[in-house]
């Protein structure tokens, strides 16, 4: 079991942010995770496996002016 944004997720064996994000609705595309403190790039999300027992959150960026 895992944490996605205060919410407890089933986990499995190499799951992985971008497939965490797929289950996610969310209208932005630029979006920074974080797995248990620690920032995980956006390159990394198709191949970042997140451990059992992670925390993680989605912050989505907004840009504008």
């Amino acid at each position: 079991m895992i944490t996605v944004n205060g919410v407890e997720t089933p986990w499995r064996p190499g799951l992985t942010i971008e497939e965490i994000l797929k289950n996610i609705e969310d209208e932005f595309s630029i979006v920074v995770v974080k797995v248990d403190g620690k920032t995980i790039q956006k390159n990394q999300h198709p191949t970042f496996k997140v451990p059992d027992g992670a925390s993680v959150i989605t912050i989505d960026v907004i840009a504008g002016g």
